[in-house]
C-alpha cells in the first residue's frame, strides 16, 4: 500500500513529533551555526509512534524518516533555526500483538488493554497476509518557535 503525500503529512502531523527528537539533529544544528551555512540532515527510524485520524492510532510502531536542510543563525543575542525537508512513513500492517490479550498493564507503544484485545481479535478473525505500507514523501518544516513539525 502506498500513502499519498497528503496522507503522509496527516499521519506525520498526528504523530506530533519534533525534529529535535532525531538523533544527530542537534549536532547538525551546531555545525550550521559554526559554518554559518545550511546543513543537510537525514535520519530514519524514529520508532514507537502511533497515529491516525481522530486518535484512532490506525498505524503503530511505524518508522519516520526525515531528510532536509537545517539553517541556524546567531546574532549574539538570540539563536534561531529552521528545518525544511521531507518526511516518509514506513510500516508493516500485521496486527502485531504486544502482550497476551492486553492482560499485562504496560504494553509497548502505549496500546491500552482494550486496544491490545482489538489487535488480537484482528489477528485471529481477519483473513489475509501482512503487508508493507510505504509513503510518498511530504514536505514538513519546523523552526525554533514551533514545538513540533508543521
Amino acid at each position: 500500500m502506498v500513502l499519498s503525500s497528503s496522507e503522509t503529512l496527516e499521519l506525520a502531523l498526528d504523530a506530533n513529533f519534533s525534529v529535535l527528537e532525531f538523533g544527530g539533529f542537534k549536532n547538525a544544528l551546531e555545525l550550521s551555526k559554526q559554518t554559518k551555512s545550511c546543513v543537510t540532515f537525514s535520519w530514519t527510524s524514529l520508532k514507537g509512534r502511533d497515529a491516525g485520524p481522530k486518535g484512532d492510532n490506525i498505524l503503530g510502531h511505524f518508522d519516520l524518516s526525515i531528510h532536509g536542510k537545517v539553517c541556524a543563525c546567531t546574532d549574539g543575542i538570540m539563536d534561531s533555526w529552521q528545518f525544511v525537508g521531507e518526511v516518509k512513513i514506513d510500516d508493516r500492517y500485521d496486527f502485531d500483538p504486544h502482550s497476551f490479550l492486553g492482560l499485562f498493564k504496560d504494553t509497548p507503544g502505549g496500546r491500552t488493554a482494550a486496544g491490545e484485545q482489538k489487535t488480537w481479535l484482528g489477528l485471529l478473525l481477519l483473513y489475509g497476509n501482512p503487508y508493507e505500507i510505504v509513503s510518498t514523501p511530504a514536505t514538513i518544516s519546523q523552526s525554533w518557535t514551533q514545538p513540533v513539525v508543521q
